[in-house]
Order: C-alpha cells, then sequence, then structure tokens
C-alpha cells in the first residue's frame, strides 16, 4: 500500500482527519475540546513533520517556486 492509498483508506474509516494547516486552522475538534475552547482553556496540538532535513529543504524550495 502506498502513502496515497494508505491516507485514503485512514479518512474512510475515520483513523486520521482531512488535511490541515496547523499554522492557520485549528485541527478537527471533539464537543469537549469545543466546550473548553470556548471557556478559555487553551488547547495544545502537537504535531509531527514527516522526512529529514534535507527533505524539508527540497519542500521550502518547492514552495518557494509557487
Amino acid at each position: 500500500m502506498n502513502f496515497d492509498d494508505w491516507y485514503k483508506y485512514g479518512i474512510q474509516h475515520e483513523y486520521i482527519s482531512e488535511t490541515f494547516c496547523l499554522t492557520h486552522d485549528l485541527g478537527p475538534m471533539s464537543d469537549l475540546e469545543n466546550e473548553l475552547w470556548e471557556e478559555g482553556v487553551d488547547l495544545c496540538a502537537f504535531g509531527v513533520r514527516l522526512g529529514n532535513p534535507d527533505e524539508w529543504e527540497e519542500q521550502a524550495g518547492y514552495l518557494k517556486r509557487i
């Protein structure tokens, strides 16, 4: 199974969320998380970046070109 198939499978079976921007969007939240957010509780969102620093440089270069 390649990454695209794995990703689609995960979304279809609700193992993962749709892609979102951690910089500009909040991730999908549960009803309880929404309630806590409205009460002023600061919810942390943790993430990881896949790959290695050389690949990150390539990605940044790609973004610079678009």
